[in-house]
């Protein structure tokens, strides 16, 4: 006869808490979680509930990671900060605890975790689970932990706005820094756990009751996972992953010298020309010095990153005065007499576009060390791909042509005010006020009518892209669908087949066409 977990104890009575006496009971029973897989990892906070050190936190810690390993951090106020969670690890090693995952309820999205064993005469600081219905109810005020920078324990106060069947929300609304961290009573009991949802569904995280969390640690829900204890200590960046700590180390730098915006965005950049072996021009850095600076910063002391920028590194960059500069090895040299900032690069071969200050089209010759003129002018957008140039003239005429400027062919009826072209793996977009047109294998989609309307921005891989609307909403055309309805996102990157996105809010994600998911992107 199988029977439900063991009723909870009811809560001890007890006064209501001040803000800070809350945080000082619910900070030391609170988690930094880490969970890695190679040059992937995840993050959330974790709520140790028994004193013996049995941690529960969102399951999506394991998303992606799922054969990786997990480390947990003890709260410890002088770890304030944000650093990347895998340099803070390697620094920080010493103090990590290897953490046992034991079971798994993915439909209410929990995790189920074990410290190492405490001793007898330290156990573990925890908040234990009691029957709290008493004081869960709609209007209650309640105070959550979250993060404020990745190793930063910050507080948020507010109320319970709503009760479903295993969720509890609230006023404001709980952010993904919620993720794993504790939802409390106004006398510090705890009420739940926090989970973040599917951000294609919703943007607000939800609390996963006690009595979901009694269940889970009874055995009642969920299932066993078999993952072995992380012994092991963390090999150096420079040894397992020198893309990875190229990464790092260029966000870090960023990070330093810019707000967090426009850090985020040169960052995503990085890293979406890294993706494609530099094959994608990086547009509009503030100098030259600036990047060579940056450069220097990454590369130092280090022949395994001074590689990764030799091989992975934007082909080409221009500056914000719309000067040239062609990258060889790690070092950027200015393109002669290059001023307008029109670039291209043939993402089948490599080759590169740039224009001459009288906006003549201009490409690299490799063999011949020097740059020969296409005869195509005056240039002020171009695509280049599979060796066929897409130019948007400065009269409104979209051209192409072979890579050298001969057998020019105008492709479209009429003059194009205000466009711009793209081009992967043998295709070209058209990009004319917000409607999108494509053009591949000789002839265009639809008979010359969009393949997309109202769209702001495009990023393509070949036949497929994905489009970001004048709401904030993103389209795949893989899927055939809208992937994301929050109607908060404000710049996509491709990546390979994938996407990243920063939302208006200044936090990126990531999503995966094979898994149909979205996670954090977390890699700085």
């Amino acid at each position: 006869m199988v029977t439900g977990p063991k009723p909870l104890p009811p809560a001890p009575k007890g006064p209501a808490l001040s803000k800070a006496e809350a945080y000082q009971r619910a900070a030391p029973a609170t988690v930094f979680l880490i969970a890695r897989d190679g040059n992937r990892f995840n993050t959330a906070l974790g709520v140790i509930v028994k004193p013996t050190g049995v941690v529960v936190s969102d399951s999506r810690l394991m998303s992606g990671v799922e054969k990786g390993q997990v480390y947990a951090f003890q709260y410890d106020p002088s770890f304030a900060g944000d650093e990347d969670p895998l340099i803070f690890l390697r620094a920080n090693q010493a103090k990590a605890l290897p953490v046992q995952v034991v079971r798994m309820d993915a439909p209410n999205h929990l995790l189920l975790l074990q410290l190492p064993e405490p001793s007898p005469k330290q156990p573990y600081k925890s908040l234990d689970l009691y029957d709290v219905r008493s004081t869960t109810s709609v209007g209650a005020d309640v105070i959550g932990l979250r993060t404020h920078g990745r190793q930063t324990l910050a507080m948020m106060t507010g109320s319970i706005m709503s009760m479903r069947p295993g969720a509890i929300e609230t006023d404001p609304p709980l952010t993904i820094e919620h993720t794993g961290g504790p939802l409390l009573s106004a006398t510090g009991r705890l009420l739940g756990i926090v989970t973040f949802s599917d951000k294609s569904v919703d943007t607000a995280g939800v609390a996963r009751p006690v009595e979901l969390l009694n269940s889970l640690l009874t055995g009642m829900t969920g299932t066993q996972v078999a993952t072995p204890a992380n012994t092991s200590p963390e090999p150096a960046a420079e040894s397992r992953n020198s893309v990875e700590a190229v990464r790092i180390a260029l966000g870090n730098a960023l990070a330093l010298k810019m707000d967090k915006r426009p850090a985020l965005i040169l960052h995503s950049e990085f890293i979406h020309s890294m993706a494609m072996r530099g094959r994608v021009p990086l547009r509009d850095i503030e100098s030259l010095e600036f990047l060579s600076g940056l450069i220097a910063t990454v590369t130092k002391d280090s022949p395994g990153k001074s590689k990764v920028v030799a091989e992975l590194f934007p082909l080409l960059v221009t500056d914000k005065k719309g000067r040239a500069y062609r990258r060889e090895g790690t070092k950027y040299n200015m393109v002669p007499t290059s001023d307008f900032g029109v670039v291209a690069i043939d993402d089948s071969n490599g080759m590169l576009f740039t224009t001459d200050n009288k906006r003549n089209l201009i490409y690299y010759d490799a063999e011949g060390k020097s740059w020969r003129p296409t005869h195509i002018s005056p240039v002020s957008q171009v695509g280049v791909t599979d060796g066929k140039i897409y130019a948007l003239l400065e009269d409104g005429r979209l051209m192409t042509s072979s890579f050298d400027g001969k057998d020019s062919l105008q492709l479209w009826p009429k003059l194009i005010k205000s466009g711009n072209v793209m081009a992967s793996q043998g295709v070209m977009y058209l990009f004319d006020g917000d409607k999108i047109y494509r053009y591949r294998n000789g002839s265009w989609d639809n008979k010359l009518k969009p393949v997309a309307f109202a769209m702001q921005q495009l990023v393509m891989r070949g036949d497929s892209y994905y489009g970001l609307d004048l709401n904030g909403r993103v389209f795949s055309s893989v899927a055939q669908r809208y992937i994301d309805r929050d109607a908060n996102i404000f710049k996509l990157w491709a990546i390979g087949r994938d996407l990243m996105v920063i939302t208006k809010d200044n936090l990126r994600f990531y999503y995966s066409v094979e898994e149909d998911q979205w996670r954090p992107w977390t890699q700085w």
